[in-house]
């Protein structure tokens, strides 16, 4: 298979750098005046990356001091205790909560539409998405731990435990981020019959063009080469026989 022609043209040593950048606002976050949000959203970029630089390296052959980053790596895999509890606790609540039914049935979009189950089937199967919903989890989970430490409950050595309430307090992360998604999809917009103003089925609407000269409407492929026309308009097949019988009886009239 042939490498997708903007692979080509990445600097793979200029995305070295860029990400030891994202990395270290990550680390240095509330130096930077971060949020949670904030660093879920590059956290979802370096996922993108890490996808990137494996593909450089395992599919394309490019050497890995090339692509990589050892000692930003290496520092990223030092996790304090935070740390590693958000990032097992964001795994937990994304696979409880796309296990259940809780999370399809009641997402609706802003026009109060349930958004369809196979969309977010979707989403929750693709790597990227899931990567990225589970660092929102995952940071927002390390922010209310330095900011309402005593709400998690921990052992006698101090280490902290998953609740299974978690789940409903952060599993609405992955609700949000569908609903994000779902907004940047291209809808089909709406059609109205010109005649009555009924809404239409988009695949059995009848288009008639207008002609600005005669002020009649053609059906498709018989507009007067001559005329100008205004644009096509939809109806409904019972009004397009009306309007195109009323305009043919006009034109009649004007030539007698």
């Amino acid at each position: 298979m042939d490498t997708p022609k903007f692979i080509t043209h990445i600097g793979w040593e200029s995305l070295r750098t860029q990400k030891t950048t994202l990395l270290y606002l990550i680390e240095n976050s509330k130096k930077h005046g971060l949020d949670s949000h904030m660093t879920g959203d590059l956290d979802g970029l370096i996922h993108l990356i890490d996808g990137l630089q494996d593909y450089a390296v395992d599919e394309l052959g490019i050497p890995e001091m090339s692509v990589f980053d050892f000692e930003a790596e290496e520092d990223r895999d030092k996790s304090t205790k935070e740390e590693i509890f958000a990032m097992t606790s964001a795994e937990n609540i994304f696979q409880y909560r796309i296990e259940s039914d809780g999370v399809y049935v009641l997402n609706y979009d802003k026009g109060n539409k349930l958004i369809p189950r196979a969309f977010m089937e979707r989403i929750f199967d693709d790597h990227m998405h899931a990567d990225i919903i589970k660092a929102k989890i995952k940071n927002q989970i390390l922010d209310d731990l330095e900011k309402i430490h005593d709400a998690f409950e921990t052992d006698d050595d101090g280490n902290y435990i998953f609740d299974a309430e978690m789940t409903e307090a952060y599993g609405g992360i992955l609700e949000k981020y569908c609903r994000e998604q779902w907004a940047k999809v291209p809808k089909p917009q709406a059609i109205y019959c010109g005649r009555c103003n009924e809404k239409l089925n988009p695949a059995k609407a009848v288009w008639l063009e207008l002609s600005i000269t005669d002020g009649n409407y053609y059906p498709e492929g018989q507009f007067p080469i001559s005329h100008e026309s205004q644009g096509g308009f939809s109806f409904g097949k019972d009004c397009a026989r009306t309007v195109l019988t009323r305009d043919s009886k006009n034109e009649g009239k004007r030539n007698n």
